[in-house]
């Protein structure tokens, strides 16, 4: 066999690999695409129930918006700062707004949004999926909405489900 004889299997070998690495990774990525959509589709289980106490923080008598976050996810520090412009930009005040972590919260603060650390418990009655998360709680204590907020667009449906839970 010559050597281009040589080299041109060699290099149809190579391609074969290289398409069955190809078509795992797809396969992969195709995996990991539907678990983000089911994640974002599907609703908590505590929607429509009244929703467990955080800490001595009374949740009733008045909309309250739960956000679930990670001291080192740096999309989670971006909404809260997001969510607490726009909660302070609106001067009525109408709706509460605290932001819960699992771990210290040393030094974070924000004009509009109580900050509360050490809360790993609320997250697993909550079942939290993923940070940021929020949750929307009526003036009865109800959960009436619940999704991630990874997006300003999320961001902004999570404040309009709140207002509408007036």
């Amino acid at each position: 066999m010559s050597f281009v004889s040589s080299s041109l299997v060699l290099a149809w070998i190579a391609i074969v690999i290289l398409a069955l690495a190809m078509s795992g990774l797809l396969r992969q990525i195709r995996a990991l695409t539907k678990q983000v959509r089911e994640t974002r589709t599907r609703s908590s289980p505590l929607v429509g129930k009244v929703a467990p106490a955080v800490g001595d923080v009374p949740l009733d008598d008045e909309v309250a918006i739960l956000v679930f976050a990670s001291s080192n996810c740096d999309v989670c520090m971006d909404r809260l700062a997001e969510l607490d412009s726009i909660v302070s930009a609106d001067h009525s005040r109408r709706v509460r707004m605290l932001s819960l972590f699992s771990g210290s919260v040393n030094g974070l603060n924000f004009d509009a949004i109580e900050v509360m650390g050490e809360q790993q418990k609320a997250f697993e009655q909550f079942m939290v999926p993923i940070t940021p998360y929020g949750v929307v709680i009526n003036r009865r204590g109800v959960v009436s909405h619940a999704q991630p907020v990874g997006s300003e667009g999320a961001v902004h449906e999570l404040i309009r489900r709140a207002k509408e839970s007036q």
